[in-house]
């Protein structure tokens, strides 16, 4: 008995060890970006990434994505932040645009088509992958109302779809917080693996980054349009989708609160109906995860009428990109994540109706352009 006892103290003081040099040497150097925490946001400041396509003919062969002072995307902001029209694009991964270079995400090519309109423009890209309206939230209290931009544009809806996890965090968003919460933020160990952990849920609800697919080589099922129904029933009564209608709410409040202007922006998908023009695919039937693409994109418009309904309801410019953009694949290099084409086209649905918004709210036309310019695409003079 004595020897099983100190065979045991000795596996747990060497656990009790292991734990420690984890969490030691992951303060030293930690490969992940913590990026969300209970109730903060570690953001990447003045980083680059390279990333090297290994050969989809979609994307750059190599990808720049850098980071400025602010720890998002663009220009650090002007010294006058009062002189310029400012705008800031927030969302998840489809905004963040992680696989297109700097210069090509849709903010950018949005940036270029209002800095041709109107006098003087800044706009920054503040996406982040796998933020919902919950990690907007804490993103707009932490550093966007002091910044204060004229307008704020968030493209919402993908990361909150069936999100139970969130309902549980809204103490957060309110200005509380869970002590686990609390406790796993103090941990460079724990916050890492609650990362992976969301890392792995996201992969599951196929909402990561691929660098291409293969419609034509993808299963396919055909189900009646009453299994449709029932699935899109069974998402629409769930308690997350009348959660993210208070979260959106929520953020418009808090936006106009600070003096911002929100906009809304619908999220579009590949996953649907219909022929793909760029392959000749019929993309209803095809098998993502365990239902449709059909019966995907029918829940994700559970999730876009909010977004409608809510803007409608407070009197917000909402941009109805999912009905506009086109299902093509030539836009998309995966199911959800835009290509060059079609961050281009998107930039191009959402200037066609900002413009006549802007100009209407009194904005100066003239296309003076940008302030400043980038030095190795991170600063501004």
């Amino acid at each position: 008995m004595p020897g099983l006892w100190r065979s045991s103290l000795v596996v747990v003081l060497g656990l009790v060890a292991g734990l420690v040099l984890a969490e030691l040497s992951l303060r030293v150097h930690n490969p992940i970006e913590v990026r969300i925490l209970e109730s903060e946001i570690r953001l990447p400041v003045r980083k680059k990434v390279i990333y090297r396509n290994p050969g989809t003919p979609k994307l750059d062969r190599e990808i720049v994505c850098a980071r400025n002072i602010l720890g998002f995307r663009g220009l650090d902001p002007p010294k006058d932040f009062e002189e310029p029209l400012t705008i800031v694009m927030v969302g998840g991964s489809t905004t963040v645009c992680r696989y297109l270079s700097e210069g090509k995400t849709w903010p950018d090519r949005l940036g270029a088509r209002l800095a041709e309109r109107f006098d003087n423009v800044w706009w920054n890209n503040a996406g982040m992958d796998g933020h919902s309206t919950f990690g907007h939230t804490i993103l707009l209290r932490q550093v966007l109302l002091d910044l204060r931009p004229d307008y704020l544009v968030f493209l919402v809806g993908l990361n909150d779809t069936d999100r139970t996890d969130l309902n549980r965090r809204d103490a957060t968003v309110i200005g509380t917080g869970t002590r686990l919460g609390r406790l796993i933020d103090a941990s460079e160990l724990l916050s890492t693996i609650r990362v992976l952990v969301r890392a792995r849920r996201a992969h599951e609800r196929g909402l990561q980054h691929e660098m291409g697919i293969d419609l034509a080589r993808m299963e396919v099922r055909e189900v009646s349009e009453e299994e449709i129904e029932r699935t899109v029933e069974h998402n629409r009564r769930k308690e997350a989708v009348s959660a993210y209608g208070r979260r959106l709410t929520h953020l418009i409040e808090l936006s106009r609160s600070g003096g911002i202007e929100p906009i809304l922006v619908t999220q579009p998908m590949l996953y649907g109906d219909g022929i793909d023009p760029t392959t000749g695919v019929e993309l209803g039937p095809i098998v993502e995860g365990r239902i449709t693409s059909r019966q995907v994109w029918r829940v994700m418009e559970i999730y876009n009428d909010v977004t409608r309904a809510v803007g409608r309801d407070h009197d917000v410019l909402v941009i109805d990109l999912a009905r506009e953009l086109a299902k093509d694949s030539a836009y998309y290099h995966d199911w959800t994540h835009f290509t060059n084409e079609g961050a281009e086209r998107v930039a191009e649905i959402l200037s066609a109706e900002m413009v006549p918004f802007l100009e209407s709210r009194g904005h100066a036309v003239g296309g003076a352009g940008i302030p400043g310019r980038a030095r190795n695409g991170m600063e501004s003079s």
